[in-house]
């Protein structure tokens, strides 16, 4: 028998620069934090998080923009069967300032999540995935054989302004501590499954 080797339960990440212009919803994202400055504490640590904000007053920008994008990087992505659909459920946004960051989490009970950054400095904090179960192979493999299959414990996206990013919300991740000495800012959301 030939020898056979198949990839088991990939995790699509997908991501894309956005060319808008951010500066009005990184203004509006600012403008939650003056009008909430006490924000929710969910996986931030020394950041600013908002409340969900889809309906705040200002979002309709980051709504249609959000819509749109994540709409086209699916389409061309991960296309789906016909009868499904994808909507944002929910959205926040993030302000991380310096020695700020986010504790390992996911996002339950969505199907996948995202996150658009609208202000990353340089040094402001990778976001880090884990990988479901550290692979017992990951420190004993060759790093060729480690590149080819990527097998690894974590991978890392170094953020930039306009950066968006799709991954399964049952993937863990977290995002390493701000060193940059200026605000970190981004929305994250996710999307649930539209049936019918």
């Amino acid at each position: 028998m030939k020898t056979f080797s198949r990839l088991l339960f990939p995790s699509l990440l997908i991501g894309k620069k956005i060319e808008d212009d951010l500066s009005d919803v990184l203004k509006w994202a600012y403008s939650l934090r003056d009008t909430d400055p006490a924000g929710a504490k969910i996986s931030n640590e020394g950041g600013w998080q908002s409340h969900p904000c889809l309906r705040e007053e200002g979002s309709g920008p980051l709504c249609e923009l959000l819509t749109r994008e994540v709409g086209e990087v699916i389409a061309e992505q991960m296309p789906l069967n016909p009868g499904y659909g994808l909507g944002i459920e929910s959205a926040w946004v993030n302000i991380s300032g310096d020695g700020a960051f986010n504790w390992e989490h996911d996002h339950p009970l969505c199907f996948y999540s995202g996150v658009l950054y609208l202000r990353a400095p340089e040094g402001c904090g990778d976001i880090r995935f884990m990988a479901g179960g550290l692979p017992s192979t990951a420190g004993v493999i060759s790093d060729e054989c480690r590149r080819m299959y990527n097998i690894y414990g974590s991978w890392t996206v170094t953020p930039r302004a306009g950066l968006l990013l799709l991954f399964p919300a049952d993937l863990r991740h977290r995002v390493e501590v701000n060193r940059s000495g200026e605000d970190r800012v981004s929305v994250a959301f996710n999307l649930a499954l539209d049936i019918g």
